[in-house]
């Protein structure tokens, strides 16, 4: 916000120097940013801060500065065999007709036996999935529609 608004004021100093139509694009440019990072304003992301704290508005700067700060999100990491099995023999797994069968008490296991990491791409903590009681239910049938 600082810098849009040095930038208002840079502006402003060379008003003189600038045709009228010059100056008046070059503000309402500066304003569109502006009102891109204003709350509520849009429903979208207008500009992220990257990893050295600056405001970043393109699309490939944004897209590149999500990458990076999710990268860990989307990595794959190795299992710890010693919660495996505490899951596995903590709650019997059914096989139907070649497939797997999802029970609701196999989906409460999994959220209790999580740690605080985040499951994957979506980035909702476990910790936020075993704070709901109705987030077993819910997980359970869109898991039993699939």
């Amino acid at each position: 916000m600082a810098q849009q608004d040095s930038s208002l004021r840079q502006l402003d100093r060379e008003k003189d120097r600038l045709p009228p139509d010059g100056y008046a694009n070059k503000r309402n440019g500066i304003h569109a940013r502006l009102q891109r990072i204003c709350p509520g304003s849009v429903t979208t992301l207008g500009c992220v801060l990257d990893s050295r704290g600056k405001l970043v508005w393109d699309d490939q700067g944004m897209a590149d500065s999500l990458a990076e700060h999710w990268h860990t999100a989307f990595t794959a990491r190795g299992v710890d065999d010693f919660s495996l099995q505490a899951w596995l023999t903590e709650v019997p797994i059914e096989r139907v007709a070649g497939s797997w069968c999802i029970t609701r008490d196999l989906v409460s296991s999994a959220i209790r036996c999580s740690n605080d990491s985040s499951p994957g791409p979506d980035g909702v903590p476990y910790a936020a999935y075993r704070g709901c009681p109705m987030a077993v239910d819910v997980l359970w049938r869109a898991l039993s529609s699939m």
